[in-house]
């Protein structure tokens, strides 16, 4: 069942990530690259919870794992500092609840750090929760 709980680019969350894919572009031989983005809903008094888990988990999906990054290339933390002690290509634990509205909206810092042979650019990677639930707050 689908939710309104989405991934965004801004912490406003007004640019999803499932109409703007999680795209990377970089240069050859450059030095990992972070992105800062955000996980929360703009509906009105909702609030998300796990289905059957202790924690909404936030993971790396990969379309094609032939072409641009691996989800091994990818570390997911709740700070830009716990990158650098975050295991790549491993889910986050982003919470038990997670309240709609801006304010409430979890941001989630991501790396890529393919080594020097790593495409240039990327377009089939993107995000993905475990199953929450919706309630009306």
């Amino acid at each position: 069942m689908a939710t309104t709980l989405k991934f965004y680019a801004d912490s406003s969350l007004t640019q999803p990530l499932d109409t703007n894919p999680l795209t990377l572009d970089r240069e050859i031989g450059a030095g990992p690259v972070e992105k800062q983005i955000f996980l929360g809903s703009v509906e009105a008094s909702r609030y998300f919870v796990p289905d059957t888990d202790t924690q909404i988990t936030a993971s790396i999906t990969d379309s094609d794992t032939n072409a641009g990054f691996a989800s091994t290339d990818i570390t997911l933390a709740l700070t830009q500092s716990a990158l650098d002690t975050a295991t790549a290509g491993a889910a986050l634990d982003v919470g038990t609840q997670i309240d709609s509205g801006t304010v409430n909206a979890v941001p989630v810092w991501v790396r890529f750090s393919g080594t020097s042979g790593t495409p240039l650019s990327t377009s089939d990677l993107g995000l993905t929760t475990n199953v929450v639930r919706e309630y009306a707050a």
